[in-house]
C-alpha cells in the first residue's frame, strides 16, 4: 500500500539545515512566492516537479536574499508555517487537509537540526486545465508558539509499562525513517526524550520482556535496506545495548512473548516474504532457528493464547485468510480453520474468555473490510459479528476494562486523502458498534495505549502532529501535554 499525501505541522524557532538548490520556474525565471506579509518564500528543488518519485524541499522564512551564485538563502529563524504537502503524480478530487482546493501538489519532506522533526511550508495549487503550476499560496497558518513535535510518524511501536509510561520508537515519514525514542508519563503528563536508537527503523518489532527491558528487531529506512539487527534497552539505566542479529533480515514481521519467557519472531520479509522464525533468549543473549509456518507471511498478527500456543492470522500473502498455530513444546506448526475472508493490516484482541477479535483490514487489492469475525481456539471455529459502521485498516482496536473494543482511525484507500478521525465501540454482549467522537484528526498506522486512568491515548499518524487522549466516560477527546 503506497501513501501519497503527508500532511504535516511544523515549528518555529529552529534553524533549518537543508541544502539549498535553486528552482525555476518552465519559462527560466527564478521560481519565488510571497506571503500576506510579502516574506520571500523560497523553494528548494533539484528535481523536476512532474516526476512521481521527486521529493522537494522548500520553507518559509521572513528574510531571503539570493544571489546567481548561492540561489535562495534564508533566515529560517523567525517563522515557520503550517503546512498540507503532497506528492501526486495525478489529478485529484478535493483535498480536505488542504483548504478544499483540486489539483496537483508537490511535496516537500526535509529535517531541521532540532531533533529528526521537519520544517516547511505551503503546497501550491495546479491549473487542471492547463495543467501547468500556478505560483501561488493557498493557505498559511502561523504558529504562535515554539513547538517541537515527534508524532509526524505512522509505522511506531508503542509499548506501555506497568507503571503507565508509554514508550514510543522509531517510525517513518514516508520519506525518512527515525530512531528516536520519546516517553510519555502519564502520571505527571509530560513527554520525556530517552536515548535513540543506534540506527533508524521503521517496520520494526518492540517487546517489553519480563526483566522490563525492551527487546527491539528489525525493521528498516526502505524496501531495499531490510535489517537483522537488534536492539535492547536496559530501562533501569536507561541505555541501549546491542545484541546478536537475527538469522534473517526482517521488516513487517511479529513479535511474541512466550511463557518461557524467550521472545519469539514470526515472518515477515526481506528480498522476499518469509516463513522462517527464530527465538531470543535473553538468559543466553542468543537467537535460536524454530519450525518455520506452513505459509509465509507478512503484516499479520500473532497472539500468545492461555495454552501457552501462538495464534497467527491473516497477512499479505497468495492465501490471506489462512491462520496457524504454533506449539512451543512440540515446535509444530498446525493449520487450523481460515476466516472468512484474507486480510491484512486487520487488528486482533485477545477477549477475556480466551476468544480473538478480527476487525477490518484490507485484501491487497481494492477492498478495505468493516467486516468482523472471532475465533475460538477451544472448537477451532470463526463466527461473523456485526460489521463495523465504516471500512477500515491500519487502525488500532483497544480493548477496554469495560470489556469493550475501542477502534480508532485507519485508512479506506490508497491515499492519506482516505485517512480516517472517525471511532467506534463494539460492545461483545449485545454484538453491536456504536460511532463515538471523532479524533480531532485523521490518522492511520499509529499507536494507541489504555492509561491507568482508563483513558485511551493515541499518538502518531502522518496527519498528526500531537497526541490525545480518549475519555470513555465523556466520550471527549482531548489533546495532551505539549512534547518539549
Amino acid at each position: 500500500m503506497k501513501y501519497l499525501l503527508v500532511c504535516l505541522i511544523f515549528v518555529t524557532g529552529c534553524r533549518n539545515s537543508w541544502a539549498l538548490h535553486r528552482r525555476i520556474n518552465d519559462d527560466g525565471s527564478d521560481m519565488t512566492f510571497r506571503n500576506s506579509t510579502n516574506n520571500d518564500i523560497c523553494y528548494c528543488s533539484a528535481r523536476n516537479y512532474d516526476t512521481g518519485a521527486t521529493v522537494q524541499n522548500f520553507g518559509i522564512a521572513s528574510k531571503c536574499t539570493k544571489s546567481a551564485s548561492t540561489g535562495c538563502s534564508c533566515d529560517y529563524m523567525s517563522s515557520c508555517f503550517s503546512i498540507c504537502l503532497v506528492n501526486f503524480n495525478r489529478w485529484t478530487s478535493t483535498l480536505p487537509y488542504c483548504g478544499g482546493y483540486r489539483g496537483k501538489f508537490i511535496a516537500s519532506i526535509t529535517m531541521n537540526d532540532c531533533g529528526n522533526h521537519f520544517i516547511g511550508s505551503i503546497a501550491k495549487q495546479c491549473n487542471s486545465a492547463q495543467n501547468s503550476i500556478k505560483s501561488s499560496i493557498l493557505t498559511q497558518t502561523t504558529l504562535n508558539s515554539i513547538e517541537v513535535v515527534p508524532f509526524l510518524l505512522i509505522r511506531l511501536t508503542g509499548t506501555l509499562l506497568p507503571s503507565g509510561t508509554l514508550l514510543i520508537i522509531g517510525g517513518t515519514s514516508i520519506a525518512h525513517s527515525y530512531p528516536s525514542f520519546e516517553a510519555y508519563i502519564s502520571s505527571s503528563d509530560k513527554w520525556i526524550v530517552l536515548p535513540s536508537l543506534s540506527i533508524p527503523r521503521h517496520e520494526h518489532t518492540a517487546t517489553l520482556l519480563s526483566s522490563g527491558h525492551l527487546l527491539i528487531t528489525g525493521g528498516q529506512t526502505t524496501d531495499r535496506n531490510i535489517y537483522s539487527s537488534c536492539e535492547l534497552y536496559d530501562s533501569s539505566h536507561k541505555t541501549w545495548k546491542i545484541v546478536p542479529d537475527m538469522s534473517s533480515k526482517r521488516s513487517r514481521h511479529a513479535a511474541v512473548l512466550l511463557k518461557s519467557h524467550k521472545v519469539m519472531i514470526i515472518g515477515g520479509q526481506n528480498e522476499s516474504l518469509l516463513s522462517s522464525c527464530e527465538t531470543y533468549d535473553a538468559s543466553s543473549n542468543t537467537w535460536t532457528l524454530v519450525a518455520n509456518m506452513i505459509l509465509p507471511r507478512m503484516f499479520h498478527s500473532a497472539t500468545l493464547l492461555s495454552s501457552g500456543k501462538v495464534l497467527v492470522v491473516g497477512g499479505n500473502y497468495p492465501n490471506s485468510s489462512a491462520c496457524e498455530k504454533y506449539d512451543p513444546v512440540s515446535n509444530i506448526w498446525t493449520s487450523i480453520a481460515s476466516m472468512s475472508t484474507g486480510r491484512f493490516l486487520h487488528t486482533t484482541t485477545l477477549l477475556s474468555d480466551g476468544k480473538l477479535f478480527i476487525v477490518g483490514g484490507f485484501d491487497g487489492g481494492k477492498n478495505y473490510w468493516h467486516s468482523c469475525e472471532v475465533y475460538d481456539p477451544q472448537s477451532n471455529q470463526w463466527t461473523s459479528v456485526a460489521n463495523m459502521t465504516t471500512q477500515r485498516a491500519g487502525h488500532t482496536a483497544t480493548l477496554l476494562p469495560s470489556g469493550k473494543i475501542l477502534v480508532t482511525g485507519g485508512v479506506a484507500g490508497q491515499s492519506i486523502l482516505d485517512g480516517l478521525s472517525t471511532c467506534e465501540i463494539y460492545d461483545p454482549a449485545l454484538n453491536t458498534w456504536t460511532p463515538v467522537r471523532n479524533m480531532s484528526t485523521p490518522r492511520f498506522q499509529h499507536i494507541a495505549a489504555l492509561l491507568p486512568s482508563g483513558k485511551i491515548l493515541v499518538a502518531g499518524g502522518i496527519s498528526a502532529p500531537f497526541s490525545e487522549a480518549y475519555d470513555p466516560t465523556s466520550n471527549t477527546w482531548t489533546p495532551v501535554t505539549k512534547f518539549p
